[in-house]
């Protein structure tokens, strides 16, 4: 008889064991993939506010070729050297341009998608990035001001 008391109460509790369990690996999957987003995300504007803040001379917002994308151009304090930041395929990418030829580094994490990317001159020495990171049904926004402390902010689209 308490065997089968025993197994009953196995039985009764198996259920609420599984969701529980379920519960926390669904819980600590959406952690994880917050933390993520948070740090690339925090990554993608470090790398730019590095660029703008103390690389750059003029930095000049132009228009791509994609209907309202913009993109940021940076001549840096060398003056052999221009860096390109841009949104390409929901996917964002740093184009370093020489006298030697040119380099595309990715400024993304696959599997993380760029939407919603935004450039605007705040003033003559800094300019507003704002972008939005997806991963799956997860979405982290992102905005910020960055400030060029040896040059100055150019936009050409006005």
């Amino acid at each position: 008889m308490e065997l089968q008391v025993g197994i009953f109460l196995l039985l009764l509790l198996l259920p609420l064991l599984a969701c529980g369990t379920g519960l926390c690996r669904q819980s600590w999957e959406r952690l994880y993939c917050e933390a993520e987003l948070r740090d690339t995300g925090r990554y993608m504007l470090t790398r730019m506010e590095k660029d703008v803040g103390l690389y750059a001379a003029t930095v000049t917002i132009k228009r791509s070729s994609s209907p309202g994308r913009r993109f940021i151009e940076i001549q840096t304090l060398e003056s052999r050297r221009v860096i390109r930041i841009y949104c390409e395929g929901q996917r964002l990418y740093r184009k370093i341009l020489t006298n030697a030829g040119s380099g595309n580094n990715p400024l993304y994490v696959n599997g993380l998608l760029v939407e919603q990317w935004q450039v605007a001159r705040a003033d003559d020495h800094s300019l507003v990035v704002s972008f939005e990171l997806q991963k799956g049904r997860h979405k982290q926004s992102f905005k910020q001001l960055l400030h060029c402390y040896n040059g100055v902010v150019v936009d050409e689209v006005g």
